[in-house]
């Protein structure tokens, strides 16, 4: 029962990665405080923001793909505490890694911009 609760928080998640991944690949990610890579070079104009975004999408995909991954197993292949512990700690950790690269990657391309 735990890994279905944690599977399924991880395939929203997972979704949601995705999702701006997509947003930010076609520049429709709009400047807000909720979604989005919100970092002081990106934020500071509408064209940094959509480059940002747009170049951080690769990364945030991957994030998203991980975790979403990370689901599947954690519902269909765990059974065992130790088996949802890994299944979440790794895909914790490969998010957590993509999120990285995607936040850098967004404030050397937004950098360019200004």
């Amino acid at each position: 029962m735990v890994s279905i609760v944690v599977g399924i928080l991880f395939a929203l998640l997972g979704v949601s990665f995705v999702t701006l991944a997509a947003m930010g690949a076609t520049g429709s990610v709009p400047p807000n405080y909720w979604f989005g890579y919100r970092l002081p070079s990106v934020a500071a104009s509408r064209s940094a923001w959509a480059r940002g975004h747009r170049a951080a999408a690769i990364p945030s995909l991957l994030g998203g793909v991980s975790c979403l991954l990370g689901a599947a197993g954690l519902v269909f292949f765990s059974s065992t505490d130790d088996e949802i512990a890994a299944w979440a700690l790794a895909s914790a950790f490969a998010l957590l890694f993509f999120t990285t690269i995607g936040a850098f990657t967004a404030h050397h391309a937004a950098r360019r911009t200004s």
